[in-house]
């Protein structure tokens, strides 16, 4: 009889993408505490190191029909209130924002792309990283893809923090794959961002 624990089949981010990194240090004091008033504590995130060896022995208790961690008769499971200590965000008397479905072309118009046939990758509802990052995170990304963008380079320079949100939650709270970011994060990300400047109110993820 076969005693050993059974390993669910789960994917888990298990790093952060140096390009995330490279594209939060490389805006300026003003934007980062933008978005650190939007976002509260998950940029925090990127400076992370996962310790590989503990998600080997963690995963083996994990329970993907429950979504928690399982130890025998006692479930760990993080409350709202837990994730608001940590986070430094309130969630009481929120509505709560989930990630739903729309369409390639409302993601290119929110990231200020052009419907272009080079750029229509969404078949399966997502857009890489890379590109993202080409585009948005480099700061000669504008010079490099000047007809695709929609606006002048003071839209672009005012779009790349909204893309950098959008890519950080794809890429650390709402992950797909490894690098590929899921385009039903804009909704997440346009709430978000009109939310915080209607009422100027934290967000708990």
């Amino acid at each position: 009889m076969d005693l050993a624990p059974q390993i669910p089949e789960i994917m888990m981010v298990s790093g952060i993408p140096s390009k995330m990194k490279i594209w939060w240090e490389d805006f300026d004091i003003g934007s980062k505490l933008a978005i650190k008033r939007r976002l509260g504590c998950l940029m925090s995130l990127l400076e992370i190191t996962p310790d590989k060896h503990m998600i080997r022995a963690l995963i083996r208790f994990w329970d993907p029909d429950r979504v928690v961690f399982k130890f025998k008769d006692f479930e760990l499971t993080p409350t709202l209130e837990e994730i608001s200590y940590f986070t430094n965000l309130q969630y009481q008397g929120r509505g709560q924002i989930i990630p739903h479905s729309q369409s390639g072309k409302k993601f290119l118009r929110y990231l200020g792309l052009k419907n272009t046939k080079e750029l229509r990758c969404f078949d399966n509802n997502w857009d890489s990283l890379d590109y993202l990052y080409e585009s948005y995170g480099r700061r000669d990304g504008y010079e490099f893809f000047k007809k695709e963008f929609y606006g002048t380079t003071a839209h672009w320079r005012a779009r790349r923090p909204i893309v950098c949100v959008v890519t950080l939650l794809g890429t650390l709270v709402f992950p797909l794959e490894y690098e590929k970011i899921s385009i039903c994060i804009c909704v997440v990300a346009r709430a978000v961002l009109k939310e915080l400047t209607a009422h100027n109110s934290p967000w708990l993820p």
